[in-house]
């Protein structure tokens, strides 16, 4: 059965505090209605962008691995939310200069590459640390 969107926020929200507070965060201001995942998977790859220098490779690892789980396994509306929000906020990081990319794509999954490249490709930006 696919992963559907409140069990992808509830998954992110399992591997550690600051991401769980994020997800609660959005889930605030956004009340009553639900945040729409795409904007809540963006706010979710800032803060791993943030943490990326300080957390640990295991800490890491168990973020791509989700990621790389839910573009596998999510609902439609979830593959499209970590592609075009979770991925997307990871790539805009490091084009502004905040992130080093390198440090992820050391533990990037080969959905996560693959729409990375692309990304790159429509954009005509090549990301350092992804390129082919």
């Amino acid at each position: 059965m696919p992963v559907r969107p409140e069990e992808s926020l509830s998954q992110f929200a399992t591997l550690c505090g600051s991401l769980a507070e994020a997800v609660s965060r959005e889930r605030a201001e956004w009340k009553p209605e639900s945040p729409p995942l795409t904007v809540v998977m963006s706010t979710l790859g800032r803060v791993v962008a943030v943490g990326a220098q300080k957390w640990s490779d295991d800490d890491l690892v168990r973020v791509f691995v989700l990621v790389e789980s839910l573009l596998g396994d999510g609902e439609e509306t979830v593959k499209d939310a970590v592609a075009t929000g979770f991925l997307e906020s990871l790539l805009n990081e490091s084009a502004a200069g905040r992130l080093d990319f390198r440090r992820i794509f050391a533990v990037l999954g080969q959905r996560a590459i693959q729409y990375c490249r692309e990304w790159d490709k429509f954009t005509g930006f090549s990301t350092p640390g992804l390129e082919t």
